[in-house]
């Protein structure tokens, strides 16, 4: 599937013309996350799968580039 018909879920904003948005969510034994970067062209650069983690305040999280990215601080469109 390209890149360009996946429509994202949720979004995080990350600068005035960048977001993380997530296409998907993968319910499996370890719970996986289809990610990646929309910039305000539209333009959807590379989506990665990143597994989803828990915190100890039971907060979901995954990783990309290094950073932390709660789910709950998503806004679902």
């Amino acid at each position: 599937m390209k890149n360009q018909s996946i429509k994202p879920i949720a979004t995080y904003c990350i600068t005035n013309c960048c977001a993380m948005a997530i296409f998907e969510i993968i319910y499996e034994i370890d719970d996986k996350i289809k990610v990646g970067l929309i910039s305000d062209s539209e333009k959807r650069h590379k989506i990665t799968t990143n597994k989803i983690y828990n915190d100890k305040n039971d907060r979901l999280y995954f990783k990309k580039f290094g950073v932390k990215y709660y789910i709950d601080e998503f806004i679902k469109l």
